[in-house]
C-alpha cells in the first residue's frame, strides 16, 4: 500500500513536470527543471507600466533516463501573479536562451557561458505589485501518459535525486510603473531612481550594494552608468560578479538599466567580437536588435581599454535606448557607439528628444559613460568626452535636459546649471558618480574648481539617489557607503604640496529648469 503511494506521488509529479500549460493555452511536454537557477536580475519593458522583463541564467539540464531525452537549450518559463501564493499566469519563452562562447585572456582556455533567459512579461497593471518564480527545463519528447506509467518505476529514482539536490525555483517582486505623467496610485507617491556606476566585485563594491540593499524602500529603479564587471576579457568575472548581485535581493525586486561602458566592450583579441556578454547577459528594451561589428587590430587588451577608439561599430540592442517612468523620461546613450551628426544613434537622439512631452514627462535625464563635463584629470584627453562637449551639448541645452549623468572617472562630481562652459540656470546639471566600488583615486584638474562645479571628491565611495516629487522639485542625495582606506585627502593633478579634505555629504533640491526657460521664454517673446 505504501508502495503504491509513492507510485502515486512521483507519478503525479513526473506530470507536472511534463505538462506546462503556457498563456495561450497550448500543451508542452517539458522535462525536469534545470538545477541551477541563478543571477535573476529586472529590466523595464518598452511599456514599463504594462510590462517588466525578467533574465536569469541556468546550467544544462542534463538527464540519464531516455524520459527526458529531449535535444535542445533549457526553455524558461516565469510563473506571475498578485499573490505571492498564487501565481495566475505562466509564461514560456519564445525565443530559445542566449549563449556564447569564448576564449579566455592567458591562455586560461575556453568559456562556455550558461544559458541566458529572458522573458518579458506583458499585459501588466500599472503601479501593482507582482510576485514571480522563474524556472528552466528540458525540452520533452512529447512522451504519452502510457509511457509515463510505464516508465514511473524507472524515473521515481532520477526525480528522488532531483529532490535531494534541492532543485529550486528563484522567487522576487517587483511593482510596475505608473502610468505615464501619473504618480502611483492616488496618494502622490514620489519616485527615486539610484544612479550609480563603476561597480565591479571589489571588497568596496559590497558595501555599496549592502547599502542599496538595506535602503530599497521605495527605489523604482537602479541606473547603471557603466563599467559593471571590469571582466577585462575572463568572462569568469561575469558569473562572478552577477553571483555576487545574487546575494542582494534589491536587484530581484528593482529593474536594473545599463549604460555601456569601456570596461564592457569586452573585445575578443583574437575575433575582434565587442560587447558579447553585455549583449547576452542584458535585455534593455531596445529598439531594435544589436548591430555589432568586430574590430580589427585592437591590439592588447590593457591598452585597448585605456584608449577605446572611436567609434565603435555598436549600434541598438542595450546600447541606447529610452523609456518613460511615470513624469520622468530616461535616455540611455552609448559613448561608444557614433554619436557623429548623421549616425544612428545621433539621428535616434535627436528624434527621441524631439518627441518628449514635458507636459507628460516634464523630468527628462541622460545616462551616459562618459562625462562631457569633468574637473578631475583622467580621462580630460578620450575622444568621447571632447567630441561628446562639441556634438551632445548643444541637443541637451537645446531640449532643456534636466540631469546628465555619468560614470568612469573613480570619482564624485556635481556641477551647477551649465551651458557651454558657462553657469546658466537653464542648462544642465551634470552629475559624474563613478564611485561604486572600483578604486578612487582621481587627482582634481585644477587647484581651484571650474566655476560650475558645486561638490568633487575622489576618496568617498557611494552612489546618488534622484527623488522626484512633482513636476517642478526633485531632491539629489549622495549616499556615502565607505571611504578609500588608502588616502583621506584629494589631490591635485601635478602638485605634491596642495590637497583638499574628504568631501562632505551633498543633498540638494533641484528645481525643474525647464520651467524657468519656458518662463523666460515668454518674457523675452
Amino acid at each position: 500500500m505504501l508502495h503504491q503511494q509513492r507510485f502515486t506521488v512521483v507519478l503525479v509529479c513526473l506530470a507536472a513536470l511534463v505538462q506546462s500549460q503556457s498563456t495561450d493555452g497550448e500543451r508542452h511536454d517539458l522535462g525536469p527543471p534545470c538545477r541551477q537557477i541563478k543571477h535573476v536580475h529586472l529590466a523595464l519593458g518598452e511599456e514599463p507600466s504594462t510590462s517588466m522583463t525578467i533574465s536569469f541564467s541556468s546550467s544544462e539540464c542534463a538527464s540519464s533516463n531516455a524520459l527526458w531525452s529531449g535535444s535542445g537549450p533549457p526553455v524558461g518559463i516565469v510563473e506571475i501573479g498578485t499573490s505571492r501564493d498564487k501565481m495566475s499566469r505562466s509564461i514560456m519563452a519564445t525565443q530559445p536562451p542566449n549563449q556564447y562562447l569564448a576564449t579566455l585572456p592567458r591562455k586560461l582556455g575556453n568559456y562556455t557561458s550558461d544559458f541566458f533567459h529572458h522573458i518579458t512579461v506583458k499585459d501588466l497593471k500599472p503601479s501593482t505589485r507582482y510576485f514571480y518564480r522563474c524556472s528552466a527545463r528540458t525540452h520533452g519528447t512529447g512522451v504519452s501518459r502510457e509511457q509515463m506509467r510505464d516508465e514511473a518505476f524507472e524515473a521515481e529514482h532520477e526525480y528522488t535525486r532531483y529532490l535531494e539536490k534541492s532543485v529550486q525555483t528563484k522567487h522576487g517582486s517587483f511593482v510596475t510603473a505608473p502610468l505615464p505623467g501619473a504618480f502611483h496610485g492616488t496618494g502622490g507617491n514620489r519616485f527615486k531612481f539610484v544612479m550609480m556606476g563603476d561597480l565591479g566585485h571589489y571588497e568596496k563594491s559590497i558595501l555599496t550594494m549592502k547599502h542599496l540593499d538595506e535602503n530599497k524602500r521605495l527605489v523604482s529603479a537602479i541606473i547603471l552608468a557603466g563599467d559593471l564587471a571590469y571582466p577585462n576579457g575572463n568572462h569568469q568575472k561575469w558569473d562572478q560578479w552577477f553571483d555576487l548581485l545574487d546575494q542582494f535581493p534589491v536587484f530581484r525586486e528593482v529593474s536594473l538599466q545599463v549604460a555601456a561602458g569601456n570596461h564592457d566592450v569586452d573585445i575578443t583579441e583574437k575575433s575582434g567580437e565587442i560587447f558579447t556578454a553585455y549583449e547576452n547577459r542584458f535585455r534593455m528594451p531596445a529598439i531594435q536588435p544589436a548591430i555589432r561589428n568586430p574590430l580589427e587590430g585592437s591590439g592588447s587588451m590593457t591598452k585597448f581599454l585605456s584608449h577605446v577608439p572611436y567609434p565603435l561599430d555598436y549600434d541598438y540592442g542595450n546600447a541606447y535606448y529610452a523609456y518613460t517612468y511615470g513624469p520622468s523620461r530616461h535616455i540611455i546613450l552609448s559613448s561608444y557607439s557614433n554619436f557623429d551628426p548623421g549616425s544612428k544613434q545621433y539621428t535616434w537622439l535627436e528624434d527621441e528628444l524631439e518627441k518628449v512631452d514635458r507636459s507628460i514627462t516634464p523630468w527628462l535625464i541622460v545616462i551616459m559613460h562618459v562625462p562631457i563635463y569633468n574637473t578631475f584629470e583622467e580621462h580630460q584627453h578620450d575622444l568621447q568626452h571632447t567630441m561628446g562637449r562639441d556634438i551632445l551639448e548643444p541637443l541637451f541645452v537645446n531640449h532643456h535636459v534636466n540631469i546628465v549623468f555619468s560614470g568612469h572617472v573613480h570619482a564624485y562630481m556635481r556641477t551647477k546649471n551649465v551651458s557651454f562652459g558657462k553657469v546658466n540656470g537653464t542648462g544642465p546639471i551634470h552629475i559624474i558618480a563613478g564611485d561604486g566600488g572600483r578604486r578612487i583615486d582621481s587627482p582634481f584638474l585644477n587647484v581651484e574648481p571650474e566655476e560650475w562645479v558645486v561638490t568633487r571628491d575622489s576618496t568617498v565611495f557611494g552612489y546618488g539617489t534622484f527623488e522626484i516629487y512633482n513636476s517642478t522639485i526633485a531632491e539629489w542625495r549622495w549616499i556615502h557607503t565607505s571611504h578609500d582606506d588608502s588616502h583621506d585627502r584629494n589631490r591635485v593633478s601635478g602638485d605634491n604640496t596642495t590637497t583638499f579634505p574628504r568631501g562632505g555629504k551633498d543633498h540638494v533640491y533641484i528645481d525643474n529648469q525647464y520651467f524657468l526657460s519656458q518662463a523666460q521664454d515668454t518674457f523675452h517673446g
